[in-house]
């Protein structure tokens, strides 16, 4: 497993077994939201291209972003081909990160009627449920 920072250090990205694993930083502008995007397509293509997989987002400081962020995340996934064997989503944030009360109910809204997420505060208890999400689908 092999870990990667890219544009500021606003996210660090890993594949653990099918499972791209993104740390995320600071608030975001849609200027980092694109960089990242063509930075985690080379991830996400080796992923795809090998059949289902998920991703897990850790949210390390802020839930603080611009809402055109969170709109161009949900927009991506199913205008995106090599999403298309993305089989769900995971969010690590823990109660002390700065607008938990008020965002969380947002973030876990966001992929909604798009694929199966939740927001866990743990990462074991993520990747188990992602693990669980990936054997229950056929590839």
């Amino acid at each position: 497993m092999q870990a990667h920072d890219h544009i500021d250090r606003i996210v660090t990205t890993q594949i653990d077994d099918r499972i791209l694993i993104s740390y995320v930083r600071g608030s975001w502008t849609m200027a980092q939201f694109q960089a990242n995007h063509e930075y985690s397509q080379s991830f996400v293509r080796q992923l795809n291209d090998t059949g289902d997989w998920a991703s897990l987002v850790v949210i390390e400081d802020t839930l603080v972003s611009c809402i055109d962020v969170l709109e161009a995340g949900r927009n991506a996934i199913p205008t995106n081909p090599d999403c298309s064997h993305l089989k769900a989503l995971a969010w690590v944030i823990a109660p002390e990160i700065e607008g938990y009360v008020l965002l969380r109910a947002r973030y876990r809204a966001i992929f909604e009627g798009i694929l199966p997420n939740q927001i866990f505060s743990a990462i074991d208890e993520a990747k188990a449920w992602l693990q669980a999400q990936l054997s229950a689908t056929p590839t």
